[in-house]
């Protein structure tokens, strides 16, 4: 009886999830946002990452986007509103290949962009305040005196 060793390598596809899971990662405005994901198989996947279907590259644009070792974390350094984007997870070996999906929203600070100031006038005489803000989401102004806030049913003040 002849005996022989044989090795057998099984080559397992990889599975990958995103620790953000299926819902939106968020970040505010200029600053830095890490996603994640975790990816098993044999042999040990590489992963990529893409935004909105084009693929970032490592060594792309550094200032910008870091990665660790493995590629499991894409860090996005000064975050904009461009920024805000679906990006996907790819983890592939020659069994193949699956990817994982987070919804980055980007929120911004909001900001008052215009204030008509008007404060000198006379006496019972009418003036009009203005102001306008920006922000994501949308900011709500609420308008106050020193004593109360004013409710937006009220049109003039005595």
């Amino acid at each position: 009886v002849d005996f022989r060793d044989i090795r057998i390598i099984v080559n397992v596809p990889p599975t990958v999830r995103s620790r953000q899971g299926t819902v939106n990662a968020t970040a505010n405005l200029s600053q830095s946002v890490k996603l994640v994901c975790d990816a098993d198989g044999f042999p040990e996947p590489i992963i990529s990452w893409t935004k909105d279907g084009e693929p970032i590259e490592r060594g792309e644009d550094e200032e910008k986007y870091g990665f660790s070792y493995d590629g499991s974390e894409l860090t996005i350094h000064r975050v904009e509103k461009n920024d805000e984007a679906e990006y996907v997870c790819i983890a592939e070996n020659k069994a193949g290949e699956h990817d994982a999906t987070v919804h980055l929203k980007v929120f911004a600070k909001p900001q008052i962009t215009f204030v008509e100031n008007k404060t000198a006038m006379e006496l019972e005489d009418q003036i009009i305040l203005t102001c306008e803000a920006s922000g994501d989401p949308i900011p709500s102004i609420t308008w106050r005196t020193s004593s109360r806030n004013i409710s937006s049913e009220e049109k003039t003040l005595d």
